[in-house]
């Protein structure tokens, strides 16, 4: 960047926040938490013996990490469409 980081403070000031009260950000920070707890998740998944419980948890946790996935793209997408106006 060409910028000082004097200048690029004022920009960044003058982008509004995402997370505007406590209640937002309070989900913000529990869904980065379950995120990160997913990859526990799948290394203790690993150590199940049964076939068909690991079947149905891949599945199961398959889903829900797509679909969070999906829902991380969409609100960044929504932000970046804003920006961009």
């Amino acid at each position: 960047m060409d910028g000082s980081f004097a200048s690029l403070d004022g920009v960044a000031k003058s982008i509004p926040t995402t997370l505007p009260n406590w209640f937002i950000s309070s989900i913000n920070y529990v869904s980065f938490n379950v995120a990160v707890g997913a990859s526990m998740a799948i290394v203790m998944g690993g150590a199940e013996k049964n076939p068909k419980t690991a079947a149905w948890g891949g599945l199961v946790g398959g889903l829900v990490l797509g679909i969070m996935i999906m829902l991380i793209h969409l609100a960044i997408s929504q932000k970046l469409k804003k920006w961009a106006c």
